[in-house]
């Protein structure tokens, strides 16, 4: 079994939630929304069964890809490793964070293939 990492990833929509921030250092988990009425590559951020965030639309896309693969054999944990970061009005915060996950050691090839055709993450397994 590996330990998959993918990076950079960047939250946002907390402030939909009642969260100007994720808190860094804690884990939550991620969930794909794939009837979501504007996005169907949305994936949810949680914290336990409360809804959170979601990922930033170009990385959700990333990582609804690998989802869809349904190679994980746990489940995705995200985790904040800054805090946020206003850059405009209007898109509202956005927090850097990484993805782990763990999976089977053959289905590494795989999962890097489509991490490798969306540009804006890299995997790392161990």
């Amino acid at each position: 079994m590996k330990q998959f990492t993918i990076r950079p990833l960047l939250a946002v929509g907390m402030h939909h939630y009642g969260r100007r921030e994720l808190s860094v250092g804690s884990n939550y988990h991620l969930e794909a929304e794939p009837l979501n009425k504007y996005d169907s590559n949305a994936v949810a951020i949680y914290d336990g069964s409360r809804k959170v965030g979601n990922l930033k639309r170009e990385y959700a896309a990333a990582i609804s890809s690998v989802m869809k693969l349904n190679l994980a054999k746990s489940r995705y944990v995200i985790r904040p490793i800054e805090s946020s970061e206003v850059k405009s009005r209007k898109t509202g915060p956005q927090q850097l964070c990484h993805l782990t996950f763990k999976g089977e050691d053959n289905s590494e090839d795989e999962i890097r293939t489509v991490v490798k055709s969306h540009q804006c993450v890299s995997i790392i397994a161990s």
